[in-house]
This record gives structure tokens, C-alpha cells and sequence, in this order.
């Protein structure tokens, strides 16, 4: 089993918390409100412009980062910026882990 210490929770709206493309369950939000106040930081992460995430959150979370778009939106503290991207040292931090946590149904 892996025990990752991760202090940012990154989750997807569409299709993984929202099955009706407009709600979340409140049992799905008493989980991530749970995970926020463990101090983790809530990133959430969707196709949808961020615009349109803010519905489906219903005012939940206002201090998450949203990223829409497919990455070219991003809003920090409620702030919309019009793209990021990940610097050259972030960039190869990510493949590192993501080559050393493996994930589906090959992954443990």
C-alpha cells in the first residue's frame, strides 16, 4: 500500500463528483469539506470554463483552486488567470512522481 502525505487534494468534477452536470452529492461534499478541514488545499479540475464550475460547487470550497478549461483557466482565491503552466523544474517534479505512483489497474 502506498501512504502518500499529500497536502493538496486534486479532484475532477464531471463525471467523477457530478453525474447530473449541475450537483454533487452531499455526502461527496461532507468528504472533500472533511479533507479541507485537515488543512489540506482542494484543487478542483474540469473541462468546463471555470465560469460554469462555480454552479455546480454551489459556493463550496471558495478558497480551492479551480481549473477549467482543461488547464488554460485557472482561478486562485477567486481570481481568474487567463492560463498557467508548469515552469521546467514543476514539470519534471510531476513526471518523477507520477512515474514513481502509478495509477489504474496496473498501478498499486
Amino acid at each position: 500500500m502506498i501512504n502518500l502525505h499529500a497536502r493538496t487534494v486534486v479532484f475532477d468534477i464531471d463525471g467523477t463528483l457530478c453525474f447530473d452536470g449541475r450537483t454533487i452529492d452531499r455526502r461527496i461534499l461532507a468528504a472533500i469539506d472533511a479533507c479541507e478541514r485537515a488543512g489540506r488545499r482542494l484543487v478542483s479540475a474540469s473541462a468546463r470554463p471555470v465560469r460554469d464550475v462555480l454552479p455546480v460547487l454551489d459556493g463550496a470550497f471558495p478558497a480551492a483552486t479551480l481549473i477549467g478549461g482543461n488547464g488554460s483557466l485557472v482561478s486562485v482565491g477567486g481570481q481568474v488567470r487567463a492560463r498557467t503552466a508548469f515552469d521546467a523544474a514543476g514539470f519534471g517534479a510531476l513526471m518523477d512522481a507520477a512515474a514513481r505512483h502509478p495509477a489504474g489497474p496496473t498501478g498499486h
